[in-house]
């Protein structure tokens, strides 16, 4: 049975960075089923499909979502569960990157999915994100104040990695080997 992989972490811990290598690596043995958001677009946004509030509302009272989270910016983002679940039905991996903190809340729709944590020290995510020039302040202080919450529940995930100021390729490379060998797990119960 495929395996469902997702990988979550606070703003600036470098979720997006890693997805592009990992799926520069793994190619067509994972499907990437991106989150959905109600934030403005950035300039080279890959992992979101952008909607506003309303249909964030309607997708919402339909219960389309595995996971969601609503932040007081008032910016939205989830997790659908259609993508994932017709990736899976078809025998393939699903990634996806997940909504800080919801990881309880995936697992109640996909018990056996694989939850892994992106880590970074507080004073090197608020350099991040002030780096990144996409937040005003107030934000900045919101997403410090949730990333911190955060990690009180890292020990829910499946894995916790690190991803220190210059050790990008050493994170790239720990999520690389959990993911081929949950893979390989899979393949092997299958034979």
């Amino acid at each position: 049975m495929a395996k469902i992989f997702l990988l979550d972490g606070p703003a600036g811990s470098g979720k997006s960075t890693i997805t592009v290598k990992l799926l520069e690596h793994f190619g067509d043995r994972l499907v990437h089923c991106r989150r959905v958001t109600t934030r403005p677009r950035r300039p080279d946004d890959k992992n979101y499909d952008f909607i506003d509030q309303v249909a964030f509302g309607r997708m919402l009272t339909t219960k389309r979502f595995a996971a969601y989270r609503q932040f007081e910016n008032g910016m939205s983002y989830g997790v659908l569960k259609d993508p994932i679940e017709k990736a899976v039905s078809n025998g393939r991996h699903a990634f996806s990157l997940m909504d800080l903190g919801t990881a309880e809340m995936a697992r109640r729709c996909w018990p056996d999915c694989i939850t892994i944590f992106l880590m970074a020290p507080l004073k090197v995510l608020e350099q991040r994100l002030i780096e990144k020039g996409a937040h005003d302040s107030e934000q900045i202080k919101e997403r410090i104040r949730n990333a911190e919450a955060a990690f009180s529940k890292a020990p829910m995930y499946d894995y916790v990695i690190p991803n220190r100021q210059g050790k990008l390729e050493k994170a790239v490379d720990h999520l690389i080997s959990i993911l081929e060998k949950e893979m390989a797990d899979d393949e092997a119960k299958t034979k």
